[in-house]
């Protein structure tokens, strides 16, 4: 049976670093990430699942993203379809965001974006801050109204300038949009926007 701490472990996925790294982008915005590394490991553990299953070599894993090791049996393991809780990931993030200051709400779009943005690098996946900052506005906007094509410019722009982010023109947004739709981590349904509840890193 596979740990979730194995899934940490095979994928190296590196709390301090991360951590360290976060916090170096904050310090543009004069904002302190109250956390410890156990702390942001264990959001690498409620938020990552994955399958592990044993391979008699490496040609054999050849579906999705797949990361090769051997054990201390000398067992080939493989892990794949690695599965990332977006939704679950924001709600922790601003668990952390709850504890910087009185006025919390003004910082969950930086923090979160910028945490986002460190968590797609930890997977190979190289984002933008404007794509996860539109992806942090739309999911809290998204908590208490329908986002359709007509207002999700006003929208993410509105969760953005109160959150005192920089606001995007329309093209930006819409290009962002796009661009996040195509990775699977935005969904259209009949006519309207919403932030996947987990995504799938192949």
């Amino acid at each position: 049976m596979v740990k979730q701490k194995d899934y940490i472990d095979f994928l190296e996925l590196k709390p301090e670093r991360y951590l360290r790294e976060l916090q170096k982008k904050l310090d543009i915005y004069e904002i302190s990430f109250q956390a410890t590394e156990e702390q942001v490991t264990a959001v690498f553990m409620d938020t990552i699942d994955a399958d592990i299953v044993e391979v008699t070599n490496q040609k054999e894993a050849t579906r999705g993203k797949v990361y090769i090791k051997k054990d201390k049996t000398g067992k080939y393991m493989s892990i794949k379809n690695i599965r990332f809780s977006l939704v679950d990931f924001f709600e922790r993030i601003f668990q952390f965001v709850e504890t910087l200051q009185s006025d919390s709400k003004y910082w969950r779009i930086i923090v979160g974006s910028v945490a986002l943005l460190g968590m797609f690098k930890q997977f190979g996946i190289e984002l933008d801050e404007e794509m996860t900052g539109t992806c942090v506005a739309l999911y809290q906007a998204s908590k208490g109204q329908v986002i359709t094509d007509e207002s999700v410019v006003e929208v993410v722009n509105r969760q953005m300038e109160e959150s005192g982010y920089e606001v995007l023109d329309e093209e930006e947004i819409y290009a962002c949009l796009s661009e996040m739709i195509k990775l699977g981590i935005v969904t259209v349904v009949n006519g309207r926007y919403k932030v996947v509840e987990k995504i799938f890193i192949l």
